[in-house]
């Protein structure tokens, strides 16, 4: 089963090989990202994979810091306006993890904007800022799943999809993590931030990560909302990934911001 790790191709045959991995990253990783709870500390790769590992304050400047956490990213070369409106901030995270919903905006405004979820970051370095703002985001798809086709004709044929006989667009964007069920409390779930994504392959590459020698797909994506940068584990690719071919992908969608106006949001 694919994970956002193995999506930039970090596998490991064990739990202690993961750790010690990470470990000789955290340790050199050199930039640092401040924000309330700590620090971010960046490690990079060659091929755009990232790996933002959690410091948190342990009381002093002087102690020393444990690794919270960690969180893979892609850094594309896609961008999307949007307008966020919430921090979304799950039981289960961290001081540093986090989710921001929000608005997508066409810069001349032509349409609503559609929504969306996506998993921040770099969400503690925003975390005092008011609501709602403009920003650009950097979002990649990290796949669960990935169909791909020679062109449109061959996906409009197709009868496999999620939809079954109704076949999804050949460029479509469902964020589906805004549709969480009703909890056992009667209160609806946090929105999650998963998507299904349809579109053109616009550019291509398989990758080799340096770390561990293992593979892992790029592709940009022209969808309905934008262009979408979108990592895969070559394991759970359908078919055969060609530029000006069609694709259809469920994912994950993990951003971070790369401009964001200081200035509140105006209707």
């Amino acid at each position: 089963m694919a994970s956002n790790l193995s999506c930039i191709g970090f596998s490991f045959e064990n739990a202690e090989d993961f750790q010690r991995a990470m470990i000789k990253l955290a340790a050199g990783a050199i930039e640092r990202i401040g924000c309330d709870a700590g620090d971010y500390s960046v490690w990079r790769s060659r091929t755009g994979a990232e790996i933002w590992f959690h410091l948190p304050f342990l009381g002093t400047e002087d102690a020393a810091q444990d690794i919270a956490g960690l969180t893979p990213f892609y850094e594309g070369v896609s961008t999307i306006d949007v307008e966020v409106t919430e921090r979304v901030h799950r039981p289960d995270d961290n001081d540093f993890e986090g989710a921001m919903t929000a608005q997508t905006r066409d810069p001349d405004g032509s349409n609503d904007g559609y929504p969306m979820t996506f998993d921040a970051v770099d969400f503690a370095v925003h975390g005092a800022r008011e609501l709602p703002f403009l920003a650009q985001a950097r979002i990649t798809g990290f796949a669960r799943q990935v169909r791909a086709f020679a062109d449109e004709t061959a996906y409009a044929a197709d009868k496999a999809g999620p939809l079954g006989d109704i076949a999804m667009a050949p460029r479509a964007f469902i964020p589906v993590g805004q549709f969480g069920e009703t909890s056992e409390s009667g209160e609806p779930d946090t929105a999650a931030s998963t998507a299904l994504i349809t579109g053109r392959v616009s550019e291509y590459r398989r990758y080799v990560n340096e770390v561990t020698g293992v593979g892992f797909d790029w592709m940009l994506v022209e969808s309905l909302v934008s262009t979408f940068d979108i990592v895969a584990d070559p394991e759970i690719v359908v078919g055969e990934i060609v530029e000006g071919g069609t694709v259809e992908i469920g994912c994950v969608l993990i951003g971070r911001l790369i401009d964001a106006s200081p200035e509140a949001a105006e209707e």
